[in-house]
């Protein structure tokens, strides 16, 4: 593939992320009447499925730095959706659980997203979603290769709750926040302020 294919096929990407972030917020956002906070469900459903997790644990689920992690819990915890408590056999270790009501925040979520998802991918045939399904898993395995090959890569990091106003590229570069792969990379400082990222963001 050239490059100006190359080009074309990623200013698609782009659009396509920032589309998904605004019909996210337009439908999921307004349900909930904010428009933050869209990786904590993402978060709690991580709780919901590994009984009795681990701090550490749901760090490396979500490839996070253990102090994101901890900040990020803070918050959940100050709203009553998760409890935490030390192991009793290792003081050190950190097990977190789902309240009652987060275990009904999450069930609250689990119908928008099943709704938001359905409004996603209903322009596309069962067909279309496979073959899409397949591609992207694809290229994902390829950039992991990719990763794994290079000591030094960089991490990003994922921290807070808060809203943005973009996620990929620097506003010089078609007009957003975060990665920008012409120039200075990932903007940590954008990212640290972010909701896990746009992609993750959206599973409440």
């Amino acid at each position: 593939m050239n490059t100006e294919k190359n080009d074309e096929l990623f200013r698609t990407f782009m659009d396509l992320t920032k589309q998904m972030q605004r019909y996210g917020f337009a439908t999921r956002g307004q349900q909930h009447g904010r428009h933050h906070g869209f990786g904590r469900g993402r978060l709690l459903q991580l709780i919901a499925d590994h009984d009795n997790v681990t701090q550490s644990e749901l760090a490396e689920l979500l490839d996070i730095r253990p102090s994101s992690l901890s900040e990020m819990l803070s918050k959940l915890s100050d709203g009553g959706l998760i409890e935490r408590h030390a192991d009793e056999n290792d003081k050190r270790i950190t097990h977190v659980v789902l309240t009652e009501a987060g275990r009904k925040r999450l069930a609250e979520r689990k119908q928008t997203t099943n709704e938001y998802l359905t409004g996603l991918f209903d322009g596309l045939t069962d067909e279309e979603t496979q073959q899409l399904q397949q591609l992207l898993a694809k290229l994902d395995g390829s950039l992991k290769d990719k990763l794994a090959d290079m000591d030094d890569a960089p991490e990003p990091e994922f921290g807070s709750f808060a809203g943005s106003a973009g996620h990929f590229g620097r506003r010089s570069f078609n007009g957003h926040n975060g990665f920008d792969p012409r120039g200075q990379g990932f903007n940590r400082q954008h990212h640290d302020n972010s909701d896990m990222g746009m992609m993750n963001g959206f599973w409440r």
